[in-house]
């Protein structure tokens, strides 16, 4: 779920020494990124979604092409790229910084990286629920903690950022798939 409204480039992105260090074609990717990032700075990192959904008119930017950007991109600390439990995913480093003025963020689809602190603020079942945000608006209302993490399910990034505000270690921060046995054990179960 994302709102996808009002997001900022920052006027310092023409001056930035980390920007100036990427090649032509990923100077043209990185903008697209912030406009298509979900609230939480967050899109897929697999290369075919990426040029599906951020650059499909743009020939210039080839799905062989979209790897090799993420990487000078992550090697001037621009995104980080990592797996959570189904897919490679990326996420804008500077986000907060960049997008300060947001009112709302809704959760992401996809679980933050490891040290990442979620920022949300959203409207559900007529509640404006709030973690982590730097300041509440006139009229927001608070809910205990507790009280959203046994009410709200939808998103597996909200149930991390509540389990991190609750001050409880969040197990799935970076949910890497484990290595399932080669063959089946003939004690137990076999995961599915």
């Amino acid at each position: 779920m994302s709102s996808r409204k009002g997001r900022m480039l920052p006027s310092n992105l023409s001056r930035s020494q980390a920007f100036s260090g990427l090649p032509l074609a990923a100077k043209a990717l990185y903008p697209l990124l912030i406009a298509n990032a979900d609230d939480q700075g967050r899109l897929s990192a697999d290369p075919q979604m990426l040029k599906w959904n951020v650059c499909p008119n743009v020939e210039e930017i080839t799905i062989g092409d979209i790897p090799h950007f993420l990487e000078a991109m992550e090697y001037q600390a621009l995104v980080s790229v990592y797996r959570d439990a189904v897919q490679p995913v990326l996420q804008l480093r500077q986000w907060w910084e960049d997008q300060s003025a947001m009112q709302w963020a809704y959760p992401s689809d996809y679980l933050p990286p490891d040290g990442w602190n979620d920022r949300l603020r959203f409207r559900n079942q007529g509640r404006v629920i709030t973690i982590n945000w730097p300041h509440k608006a006139d009229g927001t209302q608070g809910l205990p903690l507790l009280e959203i993490a046994n009410q709200l399910t939808f998103s597996r990034s909200l149930s991390v950022a509540v389990q991190k505000a609750l001050g409880r270690p969040a197990t799935d921060a970076i949910a890497v798939p484990q290595q399932e046995p080669a063959t089946p054990s003939t004690k137990g179960t076999f995961r599915a």
